[in-house]
C-alpha cells in the first residue's frame, strides 16, 4: 500500500510539474500575443493622428481642401497593412472615405478598437474648431462689386478700385474678387463648396475610421504560438526524461542492492543447508530407532494398555518432528526447477486423497474450476508445484470451519500467463500480520511452525512467479500464484 501510494504521489507530481511548466509556456505566448496586438492597436493610433493632424493642417486651403485630404486617404490605403479609412460625423454619416468599402458599410460608431477575422477597426472622436477665415462662397467678393467692396472697406477708405489696384501687390493664378482678404481662391458663381468642404470649415464632433490588416499580427501569434508550444513539448519531454532516468537509476540502484542481499541471501542458505544435511543426518537415525523401540513396546503383548498409549504418543511425537525437519530441510535446501509439463486435475485429485482425513474431519468440499477452455496443462516442477499446492492447501482446510468450502480456480490472463487461486472461509488473516506472511517462521497458529507459505514463496521464486495474500469479499482468504505458464 504504500509503494502505491509513493507512486500516486510521484505520479501526481510529475504530472504537476510538467503541467505548471505548459502554463508558464501558455502565459508567455499570451504574453507574446498580447505585446503583437498592442504594438498594431499603436500604429492605429499613430495613424489616426495623423489624419487629424493632416485635416487640420489643411482645413485653411479652400477648393483644394476635399481635394487634398481625399488624395491623402486614398495615398494612405495604398500603404501596407491599410485596409481603409473613412471620417465621418457623429452619427455613421461618411464624409470622405478610402480603401474597402466593407469595412464601413454601415458604418460602426461605437469608440475604440474592434477585432475582426481579417482587420483591426479603430474608431475615435476628434474635435476641429470652426474656421473663422471660411467665407461661404470664396475668399473675396465677385469682381463686378469689388469697387463697392473696396469703397466700404476700412482698410481702403475710398479712392477708385485701381488705385487700390496699384497698392495691392499682384499674384499669379486664376483671382477671385479683391476681398478685405485679398483671396485668390475659388470662383463663387461658378465653383461652390462642397458640402464635405462647408462640414468640416464649421468645425464640431467627427469620427475618424481605420481599418488595419492583421495578417502580420496573426503569423506573428501563430509564430509565438508553435514556438511555445514546441517549447512545452521539448521541456515536458526533458522532465519525463530526467525523471525517468532518475527512476531507472534508481531502479539500477535497487535491483544492485536486491542482487547482493540475493547473493548474500544464498550463500547464507548454502551454509545453512549445509549444516540441516549434517542435522538431518544426526537427528534422523536416532529419530528412526525411537520410533523403531516404540513401535515395539506399542506392539508388544508384555506391556499394559498404559505402556502401549505411551509408546504410540511417543511414535507420533516422532513422526511430527521428522515433518518439522523435513519442513525445514525443504525450506533451507533449495534446488533449481526441473520445468516440465504438469496436468493440475490429476494433481489436485492426487492431493484431495492425500489430504482427505483432513478435509473429511471438518466436512469440507472441494471445489475445482479451470480455465474456460478447459486447457490447465501447466509448465512446471512436478514436484515443487506438488509441495506448494500441499501447503496452501493444508492452510485452508486448517483454516476453514466446519461444513465450509475450500476453491481453486485457474485463471488465464491475456498475456497467456495464468493464476492459481486457492481460497477458503475462515476468520482471514488480520490486517496487521498480512506483511508478515511468506516469511519464515511466522504463523497464526499455534501448532504451526511457519514455513509452508515460505516454502511456497521460495518455490514460486525459483520458477519466475509471484506469490500474494487477499481478503475475500464474502469472508476468508485467497492465495494465489500468478505468472504460471501453460502449454499449448
Amino acid at each position: 500500500m504504500r509503494a502505491l501510494w509513493a507512486k500516486l504521489v510521484g505520479g501526481a507530481g510529475l504530472i504537476g510539474l510538467a503541467a505548471g511548466f505548459a502554463f508558464w509556456q501558455y502565459q508567455e505566448y499570451q504574453h507574446e500575443a498580447q505585446l503583437a496586438r498592442c504594438a498594431l492597436q499603436r500604429q492605429a493610433e499613430a495613424l489616426h493622428h495623423a489624419i487629424v493632424g493632416g485635416i487640420r493642417s489643411h482645413r485653411r486651403m479652400g477648393r483644394f481642401l476635399e481635394v487634398q485630404i481625399q488624395a491623402a486617404l486614398e495615398e494612405l490605403v495604398e500603404a501596407q497593412d491599410v485596409l481603409a479609412v473613412a471620417i465621418a460625423t457623429t452619427d455613421g454619416k461618411r464624409i470622405l472615405s478610402a480603401g474597402q468599402r466593407d469595412y464601413m458599410e454601415p458604418l460602426p460608431t461605437e469608440r475604440g478598437f474592434l477585432w475582426q477575422p481579417e482587420a483591426l477597426v479603430y474608431i475615435n472622436q476628434f474635435t476641429l474648431s470652426p474656421d473663422a477665415s471660411f467665407r461661404g462662397l470664396g475668399g473675396g467678393a465677385p469682381w463686378w462689386n469689388r469697387n463697392a467692396e473696396q469703397a466700404q472697406s476700412p482698410a481702403n477708405p475710398g479712392g477708385p478700385w485701381w488705385a487700390a489696384e496699384e497698392k495691392r501687390p499682384q499674384a499669379s493664378g486664376t483671382r477671385g474678387g479683391g476681398g478685405p482678404k485679398s483671396g485668390w481662391g475659388r470662383m463663387a458663381w461658378l465653383d461652390p463648396p462642397t458640402g464635405s468642404e462647408l462640414l468640416l470649415a464649421a468645425g464640431g464632433e467627427f469620427l475618424a475610421l481605420l481599418a488595419l490588416d492583421r495578417t502580420g499580427t496573426d503569423a506573428a501569434i501563430g509564430r509565438a504560438a508553435r514556438l511555445r508550444f514546441w517549447l512545452a513539448s521539448v521541456g515536458i519531454g526533458l522532465i519525463f526524461c530526467t525523471v525517468l532516468a532518475g527512476w531507472m537509476a534508481f531502479r539500477l540502484l535497487q535491483t544492485r542492492n536486491q542482487a547482493y542481499l540475493l547473493e548474500m541471501e544464498a550463500r547464507h542458505l548454502r551454509d545453512l543447508s549445509q549444516a540441516a544435511a549434517g542435522l538431518a543426518h544426526q537427528t534422523r537415525h536416532p529419530l528412526g530407532l525411537l520410533r523403531g523401540w516404540a513401535q515395539r513396546l506399542a506392539q508388544s503383548d508384555l506391556q499394559s494398555d498404559e505402556a502401549r498409549q505411551r509408546a504410540q504418543a511417543l511414535m507420533e511425537e516422532c513422526d511430527r518432528l521428522t515433518a518439522r525437519l523435513n519442513q525445514f530441510l525443504a525450506f533451507a535446501r533449495p534446488r533449481d526447477p526441473e520445468p516440465q509439463p504438469v496436468p493440475l486435475t490429476e494433481l489436485i485429485r492426487e492431493l484431495e486423497v492425500l489430504l482427505q482425513p483432513d478435509w473429511e474431519s471438518k466436512h469440507l468440499r472441494f471445489r475445482y474450476y479451470s480455465p474456460l477452455d478447459g486447457v490447465d496443462l501447466l509448465e512446471a516442477d512436478p514436484d515443487m508445484l506438488r509441495q506448494a499446492l500441499f501447503n496452501l492447501l493444508q492452510n485452508a482446510i486448517q483454516a476453514s470451519p466446519e461444513g465450509g468450502e475450500v476453491e481453486i480456480r485457474l485463471t488465464s490472463g491475456h498475456d497467456g500467463r495464468c493464476r492459481l487461486t486457492v481460497a477458503d472461509q475462515g476468520p482471514g488473516v488480520p490486517e496487521q500480520d498480512q506483511p508478515k506472511l511468506f516469511t519464515p517462521y511466522f504463523t497464526t497458529r499455534e501448532e504451526g511452525v511457519g514455513l509452508g507459505l515460505a516454502i511456497v514463496r521460495r518455490i514460486a521464486t525459483a520458477h519466475g512467479w509471484q506469490v500474494g495474500y487477499q481478503r475475500r469479499p464474502e469472508g476468508g482468504s485467497v492465495f494465489w500464484i500468478a505468472g504460471l505458464r501453460r502449454c499449448q
